[in-house]
């Protein structure tokens, strides 16, 4: 039997599942109690998972196998899917996704396959597993608004520099992706002061619409207009409302849906402002 002969399906429908487990990660992030939510991101990896078993793809097997179990958890003992979890999952599902595009029949699991899979079991058995943050929001949005990072009668000279605050892991990955592919230099988290020096050299600002990071991108976008800055700013949404249109437009702000990782519309969008 030639695997190759079945890789491409495989991947086909793996594909078409990560996008789902993307889009439903992020919604999860905002209701972390939803159980129906849980058992389609479950349905899902159980079906990668599968796939994985029947071409006998055993590293991607074994973590795929790990990341549905910490899914049954919080399904079958109604747990909410704090934080920690979210964060787990989300760098688990970038992980899987990176096997899948790299080298999905690899034998030998590497040091940080074999480590995440480790941890998905311990959250599977119930244990709270909290990884190093890649980066911190605490307080950085009164931090932000506080200072006047541009002052009226500034006028910044047009740079290829973009500023994305998002603190979803799979979502920045993402647009940062995006970002990149229509020309921008990307940015993200630092601490405050370095923020605000970003923010005043920024060509182009990109801010999440009340995520649980705690960053509300409108609020933002209404103070540093009121400061003067003219910079473009794109507001990222799940499913961006009319009432959210209306008051993108009244801000002077481009709003966008949250792309999952083969939509182009954000791409599309950040070239047409570089």
């Amino acid at each position: 039997m030639n695997l190759a002969a079945f890789m491409g399906e495989f991947k086909a429908e793996a594909y078409d599942h990560l996008e789902k487990l993307d889009q439903g990660l992020l919604q999860l992030e905002r209701d972390p109690s939803n159980n129906q939510l849980i058992r389609g991101l479950f349905l899902s990896m159980h079906t990668i998972k599968g796939g994985a078993s029947m071409l006998e793809l055993k590293a991607l097997k074994n973590l795929t196998h790990a990341f549905e179990d910490v899914l049954a958890r919080l399904r079958d003992h109604g747990e909410a899917c704090d934080s920690n979890t979210a964060t787990l999952l989300l760098r688990a599902l970038d992980m899987v996704r990176e096997i899948i595009d790299t080298d999905p029949s690899m034998e030998q699991m590497p040091p940080a396959v074999e480590d995440m899979t480790s941890k998905l079991r311990q959250r599977a058995s119930g244990v709270i597993v909290t990884l190093e943050p890649k980066d911190s929001l605490s307080g950085l949005q009164a931090s932000l608004v506080d200072a006047p990072v541009i002052s009226p009668t500034t006028s910044p000279e047009k740079t290829s520099l973009a500023l994305l605050l998002e603190p979803s892991d799979t979502a920045r990955a993402v647009i940062t992706k995006q970002l990149e592919t229509a020309g921008w230099t990307v940015k993200g988290f630092a601490d405050a002061q370095e923020i605000q020096n970003l923010v005043a050299g920024a060509g182009l600002l990109v801010l999440p619409l009340e995520p649980t990071g705690g960053i509300d991108g409108f609020a933002l976008a209404r103070d540093w207009r009121a400061f003067g800055m003219k910079t473009p700013i794109v507001v990222t949404a799940l499913d961006p409302s009319s009432a959210q249109e209306a008051e993108a437009k009244t801000l002077e702000v481009s709003l966008a849906a949250k792309p999952s990782w083969r939509d182009t519309h954000l791409t599309d969008l950040a070239r047409s402002l570089a």
